[in-house]
């Protein structure tokens, strides 16, 4: 929770710092925003250093949700924008799978428990702005914070167990946009990629938004991968899946 409290103050006043000087600096001083929640159906897979397989489905996740918030907020100035995203899960799994040991059939029973955050966050800047059609390149960094809790063991006796918090930081560089298909109907699509502390990073998202009087309804599917270095305990991690929100423009 301190790291939490101290990226926090660390992005709000990067925030505070850049947002201002760049409006004297543009001579502009209308800044325009949106803000984004959202629901991510996020399934969770990955492989442990002691190479187990997690795999935790959106039905276990529904089931054993905790707590959780996905939003965005974007502030706009001119070309030029700032950005951040933030998902926190608190989200648990308990298991048996069959598997074999020397030839033998076994059960194997495990017990996940996940809680930490991620953020995505940086500054755009638009390349392409049309009738129909806006695009920007972005640059930035993600983090990831995971407090993770697992244990495996045999029916009948044996266990292991992991209990390890770690995070990552790395650097990312991409592009977001959409393209109009009608005046109420839009495509958006977004995709980064960096690394840094991981091995490699990187993010994909596609899917379509529905102009109402006062928000956008927003839908489309979502993948986050992470090849993973020297973060216990996992070696890579992914969460995929659908997504559907609401945007609003002030």
């Amino acid at each position: 929770m301190a790291k939490f409290v101290k990226f926090i103050a660390t992005a709000s006043a990067f925030v505070a710092a850049v947002g201002p000087s760049t409006a004297q600096e543009s001579g502009a001083s209308d800044w325009s925003f949106s803000a984004d929640v959202y629901f991510w159906g996020a399934s969770i897979n990955g492989d442990t250093t002691a190479g187990d397989e997690i795999d935790i489905g959106i039905d276990t996740l529904l089931d054993d949700f905790k707590l959780g918030f996905m939003g965005n907020l974007t502030a706009y100035n001119g070309n030029w924008s700032i950005f951040a995203d933030l998902i926190y899960l608190d989200v648990g799994d308990n298991a048996t799978q069959n598997g074999s040991i020397v030839g033998i059939p076994v059960e194997l029973n495990t017990d996940v428990d996940l809680k930490g955050y991620i953020s995505t966050f940086g500054v755009g800047y638009t390349v392409l702005k049309n009738d129909t059609t806006h695009l920007d390149i972005i640059g930035g960094g993600r983090y990831l914070e995971l407090d993770t809790k697992l244990k495996f063991s045999l029916t009948g006796g044996g266990s292991q167990k992991y209990s390890q918090s770690d995070s990552a930081f790395d650097a990312v560089v991409g592009i977001r946009g959409y393209s109009d298909l009608n005046d109420k109907w839009y495509v958006n699509y977004y995709a980064d990629i960096g690394a840094g502390d991981s091995d490699l990073t990187y993010q994909l998202a596609a899917g379509f938004g529905y102009r109402f009087d006062k928000f956008d309804l927003a839908f489309g599917y979502r993948y986050l991968s992470w090849d993973l270095n020297n973060f216990e305990p996992f070696d890579d991690l992914n969460f995929y899946g659908p997504y559907i929100g609401a945007r609003f423009t002030f």
